[in-house]
């Protein structure tokens, strides 16, 4: 694969910028993450817009988790595509695919989502991408059936919360990417290999250069999460 996309961490505040910064069309690539508690009242404006028939009908879907946050989480997705593409959030179409995950319809952008309860992790890039967002626990023992040889026995080498946090990193970063090339868990994540890279990972798919994966801890009282999101060409 080709170097991805730089991609942008955005705050609740950054998003808002950006979305009242004016229909502006992007003159190039561009990717686009928002880590963020859908309740937080300073979003309010972009979590409470008008839903569409899409909206609605996926809100009914049966791969629709966590209804109870599931409009505002639509809501700031639609919000956050339409900031980055320059047009009204009321032409963002978003839908399930026959896989289950969000695709913007007529507009050219890709989306991921990733949510536990009201925390979210929203993205929206020029180009495919995935997104994972995990609370990280302490206790989380690895589980090998779907780690990498590689993986494994970086992880033998790693005790108690150190492993815990190593193991959930490689997760969440093995998610995104697996998210980002449209397969899901249709494809064996123990068949990738995630490496750490300081602070990024990269994904080994046997290819002839590694996808790098940008990992995010946020660190605005949104608790210990692992956020990871890979941006393909």
């Amino acid at each position: 694969m080709a170097k991805p996309v730089q991609l942008t961490w955005l705050t609740g505040a950054q998003a808002i910028r950006l979305h009242d910064a004016g229909l502006r069309p992007p003159r190039g690539p561009f990717a686009y993450a928002l880590v963020c508690d859908v309740r937080d009242p300073a979003l309010a404006a972009l979590a409470n817009l008008a839903l569409t028939d899409a909206d609605l009908a996926d809100e009914r879907a049966p791969s629709a988790s966590a209804r109870t946050h599931f409009r505002a989480r639509r809501s700031l997705l639609r919000a956050l595509a339409a900031a980055a593409l320059g047009v009204s959030p009321t032409s963002v179409r978003i839908a399930y695919d026959s896989d289950g995950a969000p695709r913007v319809d007529g507009l050219p952008a890709f989306v991921s989502v990733s949510s536990r309860g009201p925390l979210a992790a929203l993205a929206v890039a020029s180009s495919p991408l995935g997104i994972d967002l995990e609370p990280f626990d302490a206790s989380a023992e690895p589980v090998d059936a779907v780690l990498h040889p590689r993986e494994q026995a970086m992880l033998a080498e790693l005790v108690s919360t150190a492993r815990a946090r190593a193991f959930l990193r490689i997760w969440t970063a093995k998610e995104a990417y697996l998210k980002a090339l449209g397969r899901g868990f249709k494809r064996d994540p123990a068949t990738i290999a995630a490496t750490c890279e300081a602070a990024q990972f990269s994904i080994d798919d046997g290819g002839p250069a590694p996808l790098p994966v940008a990992t995010f801890a946020p660190t605005m009282g949104l608790g210990d999460l692992i956020v990871a999101c890979a941006v393909t060409a």
